[in-house]
């Protein structure tokens, strides 16, 4: 099992001491783009998923329900990605806190290049998952 430390980083038999390849990165996102996709979620954060064909997808995080990410057709949005852990990650919402924490024990979830177990997001975070990155607005 993993242990994270004062700096919430994980050290422990289990996990990488690198991060993986370069993900296939997020396309620059202008300004404009980014209010015209918060207003179709009526303002709730939203994170931005870059896959392989350059497409961004938003999806809303809204309601106390967790958000699961993953390979897996069991969670709330699927991943196809051969890096990607059948449960990977979930958002939580805490009030006006978002919270991201990685699911996945050997490839595990970076945020802002830095890997995490549970990490607290601002908005503009790098999520990364496998070789998926994700951005957090809010």
């Amino acid at each position: 099992m993993s242990d994270v430390d004062e700096n919430n980083e994980i050290g422990g038999a289990w996990t990488l001491p690198v991060l993986p390849d370069r993900p296939e990165a997020l396309p620059r996102i202008a300004d404009a783009e980014i209010t015209q996709r918060k207003s179709l979620t009526a303002g709730a954060a939203i994170i931005l998923i870059s896959d392989t064909s350059s497409e961004l997808t938003a999806l809303a995080i809204s309601g106390d329900a967790p958000l699961i990410l993953g390979s897996s057709a069991d969670t709330d949005f699927t991943l196809d990605h051969e890096s990607v852990s059948a449960e990977h990650c979930e958002f939580i919402r805490d009030n006006d806190e978002y919270i991201v924490t990685n699911l996945a024990l050997l490839q595990g979830t970076w945020v802002n290049e830095k890997r995490i177990r549970s990490h607290k997001l601002v908005n503009r975070d790098i999520i990364r998952s496998g070789r998926l990155e994700f951005m957090f607005l809010t």
